[in-house]
């Protein structure tokens, strides 16, 4: 092995170091999942819920609708809780007419 190849190496082993820690220390809040057949649209993220810092929370939108519900699972029951649902073309036109 000379020396130039052997100096792309070291170089290449530093940016492939500085990648990983850069990734490691980037926070991504959510991640979002789309799914759904027969003509509906749904996506589906998570995120934290404000005031409940023990649970993350799921957001699922019906995208053709504008339907969105908010849930997070209560660990003690093993069950899903709905803490809101709403519809946010209808949220939209109440929120213009009282302009």
């Amino acid at each position: 092995m000379n020396r130039r190849s052997l100096a792309a190496l070291i170089i290449l082993n530093t940016l492939l170091i500085v990648a990983i820690v850069m990734a490691s220390f980037t926070a991504q809040p959510t991640v979002a999942q789309s799914f759904g057949s027969d003509g509906e649209n749904y996506t589906m993220l998570s995120g934290p819920i404000q005031g409940r810092s023990q649970n993350d929370g799921i957001y699922i939108i019906d995208v053709q609708k504008g339907n969105v519900i908010a849930a997070y699972f209560d660990g003690s029951s093993k069950k899903f809780v709905v803490i809101k649902g709403t519809n946010v073309p209808a949220d939209l036109r109440k929120e213009e007419t009282r302009r």
